[in-house]
């Protein structure tokens, strides 16, 4: 978890902390959220939009293994930067 959080802040990506086995990206429009979904799907990451539970505008991305979360986080990057 602290990985994820070092990395969001210094991405400075919003998000809301957690002590769960999972971390919620906050977006600014729920457009950004599903086209973010989408993009890690094709970089073959699973996250789940959380527009069914009344947040649009956030994405929940599973904690892992460390080289889980790895891949997750480079994935992560290239989406961002594209």
């Amino acid at each position: 978890m602290a990985l994820y959080e070092k990395t969001f802040t210094d991405w400075r990506i919003r998000y809301i902390p957690s002590v769960t086995n999972f971390i919620t990206i906050v977006f600014d429009a729920p457009e950004l959220a599903t086209d973010f979904s989408q993009k890690m799907l094709m970089e073959g990451v699973i996250v789940r939009p959380l527009g069914g539970f009344r947040q649009p505008n956030c994405v929940r991305i599973t904690v892992g293994l460390p080289e889980e979360n790895a891949f997750c986080l480079e994935k992560m990057g290239k989406v961002l930067r594209a």
